[in-house]
């Protein structure tokens, strides 16, 4: 095999003898770089065959800053790959798959390598077409989108390709010819738009095109610059060729390049080809600037007006080190990028993509260059969302509501949160050569609290060095002090008319200010218990209902009273004191139940609301009551009907409106069900985002449902067990119709029966289940395969035990007779703001809520409270790789007493140094315990907790390895 070079001094080709394996490209060596010393840098990575391939200078035998290095395998190339960016000689090197082209029978093949792909002049293949499809569009097929780079329409096509018949995209141009191409498609295609305009200009003119703020699902950008435009010689973009030095996209306005370097003043081309163009060697802009003001002195050549002319220039300027690629490619983009105003355009667009997108809509990027790359970051640091493991977010939910805090509550905001940025495969480089440099970012908007913002406040409050601000911040403040200086300035302003007393007070001002703050909060909260007494007295809420509780992780709850008239004037002064937030909790209590609840003021009053957004309505479903119209209900009792007017319009459509599925009756607002009978937390969708993410949550898994129960008998056995998983596959029975039974050929469903008291007397147990798989329906089948069959269940439970258990309990339900299973509570993350996590209760009903204070009165009234011993699998995550068994028995030892030999982590394989492990990763351990609530809640707060120099995150999970069949 021969590998084919080009001389860049003769361009003329050279052959070279080279072995067969897979080639790694190497750039930015020294020049006194050799075959040895380059073999052993990439030695580690695996076996090299063959020589390695020096390009060196024909005059002074000097290594030329490249070389070829061939592995025996494919993950000796990979692993030299991941060492690019490492120094070599001083510099950093970059490494790269090489684009091997072997000369085999006159013909040019790939070898273990990329090959570079030829395309037609004028056409354009879209990079990681597929991979932008995917994450732009998904499976919102019916939305609006935007191609704010259409070039040929490459992307374009492919979006509307994945497209409904309802969807439609907007695309933006700037340049001419690549707006009169989006005309053609626009006469093929009614459901595509194009607009004359850069993308940074896209939340101006959609609206005037019908598109609102808010309600676009993706926007795709592709930056830089197109493969028609570098191939068009008369643009100039391409130093290779011969033509005008224009480099603009829209020939019709703007500076073009020979324009700009004719007048440019030498300080201005220097700062435009360091600010944009190679960051390695800035010095390079100094000597290239000094050439052009020479070259346009008088008795000069003048400015360089093509392409030749200033790539020659450069090059005589640059030298010859740099022949991986040509020397004047970085300034011909410095000069693209200053005249187009790339980079100004692109901090617009995303912007602008912040204002049309909807919730959880996506901005995909595709960058070209580690300029644009940073500039995005830039972007998304201003507008990032706080993940949960932010450290000032974490102090932040800690802080905010103690008595003391100096700081500001702040407001969520929409921005935007990154997922995992993607580069081509394999596949795509052999098919397109030119997608090697590319990476897809993609942005996700959410609402939240900014980083930003955090960080502005922590450095308020701290008196930090805001990095944004230094200038008027005060290192020597104390801590609180700079809050209150601020405040203290800020009231100066809004009261200018005060008495002078008031300006000046004792040496102690801030200490009573904050006393102020603490006592007026104390005042609130005793007026909002006034509030509450008042409405109980007057008779306006209903005694037998329980009130609801909603919860979020690192929030205070927060009671809802109901205001009276003769309480309007104090809460008007209280609105005047502090600004009204938008809540997220509809109800919320420090107990359930504290006091009884006022009934909903809609259709029904037996519906209780526990907690409601924009995207999401959670409610306690009542007995009785179907979630959906059906057969003998189209009309009339159901969810739905008694939700009239509170769930929009096109979310009460369907499903069938957009599956095709002919049987699905189901509304979109309704993602999970209850049964009539079962009553508890029943969550709703009021936008098409909610609908798919609480979609994607319940068919992952991942949403946590805990069921209360009332048990005809113990489903622990003879040996009372405490804890009991089940894991028997259901199936419906075929001679009972709706019906269900256990069955090896039907789906897996796994519960976990937590066994809260037991009455021998009467032989009824208390239980909350877990359910792992499914809906409630295997709940009752797995505890009557237990032995324990819900109570008052008419479907599975025998007729004697049912006759015994009514003879002695007359249980009472406003939905008939009914099994006495409840939906307690769900944990999820907010399926539009997926970085909110979200946990959901609903009061134990009447009808259990009797039979437990009846037969344990000595039980809390919340089912959080109750006695447990659980078993559960402690993961760990982010440990030292040297972490061994005991010392993450001792990191626990705080929350639980732990046997070294009961932690288990990942075995390390010696041979290749790293660690490998069917179900554990580097850096994981777990550990299987049993602990009581108390103990679980002492283990869950070691996660964010340092062992070493590393952060912990530590996860608790049931543990459900084993079933009782053993």
């Amino acid at each position: 095999f021969f590998t084919l070079f080009v001389c860049t001094t003769c361009r003329s080709p050279k052959f070279v003898n080279m072995a067969e394996g897979f080639e790694v490209f190497l750039k930015y060596l020294p020049t006194s770089a050799d075959e040895d010393g380059v073999k052993e840098f990439l030695g580690s990575c695996g076996e090299i065959c063959g020589d390695v391939r020096l390009m060196r200078d024909s005059a002074t035998g000097q290594c030329k800053g490249v070389a070829w290095v061939s592995f025996t395998t494919q993950a000796g190339a990979d692993a030299a790959v991941k060492m690019s960016g490492n120094r070599f000689g001083g510099r950093n090197v970059q490494i790269t798959r090489a684009k091997q082209v072997t000369w085999a029978g006159g013909h040019a093949s790939t070898v273990g390598g990329i090959a570079g792909t030829i395309q037609a002049v004028g056409t354009h293949t879209p990079a990681m077409g597929h991979e932008v499809v995917a994450a732009v569009v998904g499976k919102d097929t019916d939305g609006v989108f935007v191609d704010g780079t259409f070039g040929r329409g490459g992307h374009s096509r492919l979006i509307l390709k994945a497209l409904g018949k309802t969807g439609s995209l907007h695309a933006f141009d700037l340049d001419p010819e690549a707006v009169k191409a989006g005309r053609e498609l626009e006469k093929q295609d009614s459901r595509f738009k194009i607009h004359y305009g850069g993308f940074s200009s896209m939340a101006e003119k959609l609206p005037e095109a019908g598109v609102k703020l808010g309600s676009v699902s993706g926007v795709f950008l592709d930056l830089g610059i197109s493969s028609p435009q570098l191939d068009e010689a008369l643009r100039g973009f391409r130093p290779e060729q011969s033509g005008p030095l224009d480099l603009r996209f829209d020939l019709t306005k703007g500076q073009s390049a020979s324009d700009f370097l004719r007048t440019a003043p030498r300080d201005e081309i220097v700062r435009v080809l360091k600010e944009y163009g190679d960051p390695s060697d800035p010095h390079a802009a100094v000597r290239v600037a000094d050439a052009v003001c020479l070259a346009r002195m008088p008795g000069g050549p003048g400015a360089p007006t093509t392409t030749r002319q200033f790539a020659d220039l450069v090059t005589a300027c640059r030298g010859y080190e740099y022949q991986a690629m040509h020397s004047a490619k970085a300034v011909f983009q410095a000069l693209r990028i200053h005249l187009n105003d790339e980079f100004g355009e692109l901090r617009g667009g995303m912007g602008a993509a912040l204002e049309l997108l909807q919730p959880m809509g996506r901005l995909g990027v595709l960058t070209w260059k580690h300029s644009e790359c940073a500039l995005l970051v830039e972007f998304l640091r201003t507008k990032e969302v706080a993940p949960l493991q932010f450290p000032l977010y974490r102090w932040y939910q800690e802080e905010k509501d103690k008595e003391d805090f100096a700081g500001n509550q702040l407001k969520k905001k929409w921005g935007f949160v990154a997922d995992a940025a993607q580069r081509p495969s394999a596949e795509e480089l052999r098919i397109n050569s030119r997608s090697r440099s590319a990476v897809l970012h993609i942005l996700k908007k959410r609402q939240g609290l900014l980083c930003s913002d955090l960080e502005e406040e922590a450095a308020s409050i701290f008196a930090w060095q805001n990095p944004t601000d230094q200038a008027e911040r005060t290192p020597s403040a104390p801590s609180g002090q700079s809050r209150l200086n601020k405040k203290r300035k800020k009231s100066q302003q809004h009261e200018p008319e005060q008495d002078q007393e008031a300006e000046v007070g004792p040496a102690n001002e801030e200490q009573e200010e904050v006393e102020a703050q603490v006592k007026e909060k104390k005042c609130k909260k005793a007026s909002k218990q006034r509030k509450a007494s008042k409405a109980d007295e007057d008779g306006e809420c209903a005694p037998e209902e329980a009130e609801p509780a909603v919860e979020k992780k690192g929030k205070k709850n927060k009671k809802l009273a109901e205001v009276t008239p003769d309480d309007e004037e104090a809460q008007d002064e209280e609105t005047e004191k502090a600004p009204k937030k938008k809540a997220r909790k509809v109800s919320q209590v420090d107990e359930v139940p504290a006091k009884p609840t006022k009934k909903c003021s809609h259709k029904s009053s037996s519906i209780i609301d526990l907690f409601e957004d924009e995207d999401v309505l959670a409610i306690s479903k009542p007995a009785g009551l179907l979630c959906h119209p059906s057969p003998g209900f189209w009309d009339h009792g159901t969810v739905v009907h008694e939700l009239e007017g509170r769930l929009p319009a096109k979310m009460l459509k369907h499903r069938e409106s957009y599956t095709g599925e002919a049987d699905s009756f189901i509304p979109r607002a309704v993602v999970h069900r209850l049964d009539r009978g079962t009553t508890g937390v029943l969550l709703l969708a009021k936008t098409p985002a909610a609908e798919d993410g609480l979609t994607a949550q319940f068919k992952g898994r991942s949403m946590k449902k805990r069921y209360v129960a009332i048990l005809l008998g113990h489903p622990g056995g003879e040996d009372r067990a405490e804890t009991i998983s089940v894991n028997e596959p259901i199936a419906s029975d075929p001679s009972r119709p709706g019906k269900v039974m256990i069955s090896e050929s039907g789906k897996v469903a796994k519960s976990i029966i937590h066994v809260h008291a037991y009455d021998e007397a009467s032989d009824l147990s208390l239980v909350s289940v877990q359910l792992l798989t499914g809906r409630q329906h295997q709940i009752r089948i797995h505890c009557k395969h237990q032995g324990a069959p819900i109570a008052n269940d008419d479907d599975y439970a025998g007729a004697a035990e049912l006759a015994k258990f009514r003879k002695k309990f007359k249980v009472e339900s406003t939905g008939g007779k009914r099994p006495l299973l409840h939906c307690w509570k769900m944990e999820l993350t907010h399926p539009v703001n997926s970085d909110e996590p979200l946990t959901v209760k609903a009061p134990l009903p009447p009808d259990i809520q009797s039979l437990v204070a009846r037969l344990w009165p000595d039980l809390p009234e919340d089912p959080e409270n109750w006695p447990c011993v659980t078993k559960y699998r402690i993961l760990l995550r982010g440990l030292p790789y040297t972490a061994e068994a005991q010392s993450i028995a001792d990191f626990l030892k705080p929350a639980v007493s732990v046997p070294a030999e009961s932690v288990r982590v990942p075995k390390k394989n010696t041979k290749r140094k790293y660690w490998t492990d069917a179900t554990l990763r580097a850096g994981e351990a777990e550990a299987f315990v049993e602990l009581s609530n108390e103990e679980a809640e002492l283990v869950r707060k070691l996660s964010g907790q340092k062992m070493g120099s590393r952060w912990i995150e530590v996860i608790l999970e049931l543990d459900s390895r084993t079933n009782t069949d053993g």
